[in-house]
Order: C-alpha cells, then structure tokens, then sequence
C-alpha cells in the first residue's frame, strides 16, 4: 500500500495521484472522476464520457463481427444521429 500526502491550497485540499495510477487508468489532465465514500475509504472512479468502437466491440463473439453486403453499404456514410 502507498501513502500520498494531503496539502491544502485556499480553501481546496489536494492529493497527488501517483504516475503509476494515473498511468494504468489513462487519466488525462482535465479528467473528471467520480468521488464516493465506501466506509472509511474514499473511491475515486475515472468518469468515461464515450466507450470507443474497440470497448463496445471486445466483448463481441468474433464470429458475429462478419462484416455482410449490407453493412458494406453503410461503410463511408457519414453519421446521422448518436452513432459511432
């Protein structure tokens, strides 16, 4: 288990999230993360505005992600509503 260290700036406490976390969540500068107490603990979560094509995808049977002459159609189309 590591220990960070709380500082206070004005009225704001703040703790620094070590390289190795914010590495293996990919949290960008100006990332939003949902903050919850469980007991004792606080649980700070990464807010993820958008699943990528990918994300939705992996979990996918390979043998359904055949692409047919129909989706061919669509391929280039541009984007109509809330689509990928």
């Amino acid at each position: 288990m590591r220990t960070v260290t709380v500082r206070k700036s004005g009225g704001a406490f703040i703790v620094a999230i070590p390289a190795f976390a914010i590495k293996q969540q990919q949290i960008e500068p100006g990332a939003e993360l949902t903050f919850d107490l469980d007991g004792d603990k606080m649980v700070f979560t990464p807010v993820k505005d958008e699943l990528t094509l990918e994300e939705v995808l992996a979990g996918s049977p390979k043998a359904r992600l055949k692409m047919t002459a129909e989706d061919r159609g669509w391929e280039g189309s541009r984007a109509m509503g809330d689509e990928f």
